[in-house]
């Protein structure tokens, strides 16, 4: 005597089928972060170059004014960029 429901193994094996596709989603996005992480850990910081060459241009300015270097009309550039 067989007592199971068809209606109820067809679901069992919708849900089984859902449940590979999800852990397959779950293995692939997973992987993806790690990619995506080694490589922001393996790129140098972009920071440090622009604030390294703010303070030389900030200075260099500075030194250009002290010696009156910059004509008048020169429009006026900001004391220092680096400490923004």
């Amino acid at each position: 005597m067989d007592l199971s429901d068809p209606q109820l193994e067809q679901q069992l094996l919708s849900a089984q089928s859902a449940l590979k596709g999800a852990q397959a989603d779950y293995k692939s996005l997973q992987a993806t972060l790690n990619s995506t992480l080694m490589d922001k850990k393996t790129r140098p910081p972009r920071l440090t170059p622009t604030y390294t060459q703010d303070q030389l241009q900030a200075q260099t300015d500075a030194a250009l004014t002290s010696w009156e270097w910059f004509p008048a009309s020169w429009p006026a550039r900001p004391k220092n960029k680096a400490d923004n």
